[in-house]
């Protein structure tokens, strides 16, 4: 084998030293800057976990407030009783004083069924127009707040008689419904 000039000397002793480099930076530096990035993320990851913790764990006054806001005026929304059937019962006895509130006769009323969180009356009632009008705007404006899910109106008298008669009206009413622990 020959002899090496100084010039390819130089040149092996550099290459040897960037192989070396190479090995020191792969081998040790790299992967230390690797896992010092890696928990700068999972730090920043956690800061912005933590603020978003203190920002929920700061608004819990608020949700407090909103929640008693809310049981303050569930007698509003629903009708609170200790059972379904009381309920139910409640409905329907609203719905009967709302009827011979406004000077209409109710021939029958009875419990449809609901689902959970609802109960539902069905009343049929003979009602002039003026009635009709009353007794609507009575269960739209008075608490608990109800919604007429169906109104079916027939007004055959007023066709028979020739002027206007009473109507036969067939109404189903919806309410929220919430349980309480009986007293």
């Amino acid at each position: 084998m020959r002899q090496l000039s100084a010039r390819e000397r130089r040149l092996v002793a550099i290459g040897i030293l960037v192989a070396l480099i190479a090995l020191v930076w792969l081998g040790a530096i790299s992967p230390v800057l690797g896992g010092f990035l890696d928990r700068q993320e999972e730090r920043e990851t956690l800061h912005a976990q933590y603020a978003r913790n203190a920002r929920i764990v700061s608004s819990i006054p608020l949700w407090k407030h909103q929640m008693m806001a809310q049981q303050r005026s569930l007698r509003e929304y629903a009708i609170v009783a200790p059972a379904e059937q009381i309920a139910a019962a409640q409905l329907k006895q609203r719905l009967a004083q709302s009827v011979n509130g406004v000077g209409g006769l109710l021939s029958g009323s009875s419990i449809l069924d609901s689902a959970a969180g609802t109960i539902k009356v069905r009343g049929e009632a003979s009602l002039t127009m003026q009635q009709l009008y009353q007794l609507l705007r009575r269960l739209q404006s008075e608490q608990p707040y109800v919604v007429v899910e169906h109104l079916s109106v027939v007004a055959d008298r007023a066709l028979e008689a020739g002027h206007l008669a009473p109507m036969a009206v067939k109404l189903d009413v919806a309410a929220s419904y919430r349980a309480t622990e009986p007293q």
